[in-house]
């Protein structure tokens, strides 16, 4: 894994003026899709074929979905500069294309429950000013007192041989009366109907939910909690279904990274079907081969490996049998798993964003790269007599589908990174 910053030569601009209108006349050609956002007439009222929905929750992103492609293909993925949208009330947040037929504008934070939202889609911002297009205008509603999750587990119910309960949080999107949620909810098993005691926390939007004792047996048990469907966005009732693993069953259910991003020390973690006991010496029940250096950290259900992981090296962890549940259950046998920490995913990105215009050409262009060895260099050559023009309209945003009607397609290479 290793980062490369250098520089390299663009020419931005080259004059070449008399064959400029059948250049330009013969790359638009080439490219349907451009030319139909230069050139014809886009009506968003009759294009777009889905908006939001009356009612999204308050963590749902904003999606317009449109009939036919409306951008070329190599700029799905890009996060426009400008925000077309604009709402009542105002939200902020970012726009991006996900594909060549749905812009979705993703909000920074949660949506205002309970509010009637007005939206525009701005026809020129996200097509362009010489563009013949429209706005297009939509509303929604944002869910009240929705159900935003339930988190928990079963912990052990002491004054209950082999007894368990299930402790947790529901969180909602705004206050609600603990008394009116008691009365919904639902939590129910094999056995039939749980009792559970609802308390409201701080801020009365999250009660803390508590049940009866239960016991668990040699069979495992699938318990589902319920509320009606005026919790949710979708006009259905809100389900969510839990597991209490089999009596004298302790094993290791999954494991994966969980590493924090931008940390210099990896986790790696192994989920329990129970929790695991707390206070007990760990030396000799975890050992990793090849040697590094790292600790070892208890959480709930979780055995944490923390050390300098290196990406891309396989380690083989071994768990020794005998570990401890937090009831007393021993692992029957050792378990032994082979990882490795995924590299770095490839990226290029420039040091600083703008628009440069170089006095010669000569100009340096900085950007940094994460394990990338390649990278392809495209260039355009933009017309003497359209380049005020060009600055104008591209200022700070990416509107490189446009190039075609200031210019020509100069050429590319693939450039080998040092």
């Amino acid at each position: 894994m290793k980062g490369i910053s250098l520089l390299f030569f663009i020419v931005l601009f080259v004059s070449c003026s008399e064959r400029g209108d059948n250049n330009r006349a013969k790359q638009v050609k080439a490219d349907p899709s451009i030319r139909e956002v230069l050139w014809e007439q886009l009506d968003l009222e009759k294009e777009v074929i889905a908006t939001p929905s009356a009612v999204i929750g308050i963590t749902d992103p904003i999606d317009i979905r449109f009939r036919e492609p409306v951008i070329p293909s190599h700029l799905v993925g890009t996060v426009l500069d400008k925000n077309p949208f604009s709402f009542d009330p105002p939200l902020k947040g970012s726009a991006q294309w996900l594909s060549t037929t749905l812009l979705r504008f993703t909000p920074h934070g949660e949506l205002p429950a309970g509010k009637e939202v007005h939206g525009v889609l701005h026809g020129a911002i996200a097509f362009g000013e010489q563009g013949s297009v429209n706005d297009l205008q939509f509303s929604f509603k944002v869910a009240e007192q929705e159900v935003l999750s339930l988190e928990g587990d079963f912990e052990p119910a002491p004054e209950t041989e082999q007894g368990v309960r299930w402790n947790g949080v529901l969180t909602f999107a705004q206050p609600v009366d603990e008394d009116e949620v008691a009365k919904d909810l639902r939590f129910k098993g094999p056995d039939g109907r749980v009792e559970v005691n609802v308390k409201t926390m701080s801020d009365n939007t999250r009660l803390s939910v508590q049940t009866e004792a239960m016991i668990r047996e040699r069979k495992g048990k699938t318990y589902t909690v319920t509320l009606p469907r005026r919790y949710t966005a979708n006009d259905d009732s809100w389900t969510k279904t839990l597991y209490l693993p089999p009596l004298n069953v302790f094993r290791v259910m999954a494991h994966m990274d969980m590493s924090e991003p931008g940390t210099e020390t990896a986790t790696y973690g192994f989920r329990f079907s129970e929790p695991i006991r707390t206070g007990m010496d760990l030396s000799g029940f975890v050992s990793v081969s090849p040697y590094v250096s790292y600790s070892v950290r208890i959480k709930d259900k979780f055995l944490l490996l923390e050390g300098r992981f290196v990406p891309g090296i396989r380690y083989s962890v071994t768990i020794a049998e005998g570990f401890l549940s937090a009831y007393e259950t021993k692992l029957a046998d050792s378990y032994s798993v082979d990882f490795s920490l995924d590299n770095t995913k490839p990226a290029v990105e420039w040091l600083s964003e703008g628009v440069y215009l170089p006095t010669d050409n000569n100009f340096k262009l900085q950007f940094k790269s994460v394990n990338v060895s390649k990278v392809r260099v495209a260039v355009t050559e933009i017309y003497p007599q359209n380049i005020g023009f060009f600055l104008q309209n591209n200022a700070l945003r990416d509107k490189s589908n446009q190039v075609a009607r200031h210019g020509r397609y100069g050429g590319s290479r693939y450039q080998d990174l040092q």
